[in-house]
């Protein structure tokens, strides 16, 4: 059943401390149930904390901001934030991020996630009048953690590094940049009967690189014992949306040299 809770105590002249609790429960979005989110809040405008926590079944997640608002902008910084799913484990923020918010603006400074030897960072800025930019990074991280994205019988090994830098100028062209790189590994999916296919690589890298409506890429695959696989490919990619791409012609070369892979 569906719940909404609040609770309010407010001074409306922020001479003394004002807090609120605010709780949905039993939300049902269209990927899946949410249990709950839940958000406390409690000081003056001039010096608050707020904490939100989420819990979507199998997912939980916690942050603590504290900050203050004046002159329309508040101004603050991202403590103690956890990430807690039963594929993913515990990623934790390795250290406070700033945070900006308000009509004009809206920044976050580097903040990173990690579990272990894994580690996600992000960044990014919006300016009304300038556009938006966003930076991000992942070193080390578990490929099996992206399995639930895939059936439930391929098994993925190896880690992935991954960088991604995205512009949208306000009076500019678009642009966006990702690479991708795995560390040996393997990718094992059911055949026929109750043959199972693996293959196991010892490199792979990925590119792409897109502006003016075009975009460039290229893979590069090295299978142990198994043969190589290099693409070159350009394509049109529309980042802004509004108008179609002049060039809309798919261009490229893919060069393999593979083994048998039956089981």
């Amino acid at each position: 059943a569906q719940r909404l809770v609040l609770r309010l105590d407010l001074d409306m002249q922020d001479i003394k401390e004002s807090s609120t609790h605010l709780q949905l429960a039993g939300y049902t979005a269209p990927q899946g149930e949410l249990t709950s989110i839940t958000l406390q809040a409690q000081g003056r405008l001039r010096g608050h904390v707020i904490d939100l926590a989420l819990d979507a079944g199998g997912t939980q997640a916690t942050a603590n901001l504290r900050g203050a608002y004046m002159k329309n902008i508040w101004t603050g910084r991202l403590h103690d934030s956890e990430l807690r799913s039963g594929t993913a484990g515990v990623w934790r923020l390795e250290n406070p991020a700033a945070l900006v918010a308000g009509a004009e603006e809206i920044s976050l400074a580097q903040g990173c996630l990690s579990r272990e030897a894994g580690r996600i960072c992000a960044q990014g800025n919006w300016r009304r009048t300038l556009g938006w930019n966003v930076t991000a990074s992942a070193r080390h991280f578990p490929l099996s953690l992206m399995q639930p994205l895939f059936q439930q019988d391929i098994g993925l090994t190896g880690s992935m590094d991954a960088d991604v830098v995205a512009r949208a100028p306000y009076a500019g062209t678009s642009s966006a940049t990702i690479g991708l790189r795995l560390s040996p590994g393997s990718v094992r999916h059911p055949a026929r009967g109750e043959h199972q296919v693996q293959v196991d690589y010892d490199t792979a890298s990925a590119t792409l690189q897109a502006k003016q409506g075009r975009s460039q890429s290229h893979l590069s695959v090295r299978l142990k014992n198994q043969g190589t696989l290099d693409a070159s490919l350009a394509f049109p990619l529309n980042l802004s949306g509004t108008t179609a791409p002049a060039d809309a012609s798919l261009q490229g070369d893919i060069n393999a040299s593979l083994h048998d892979l039956s089981p």
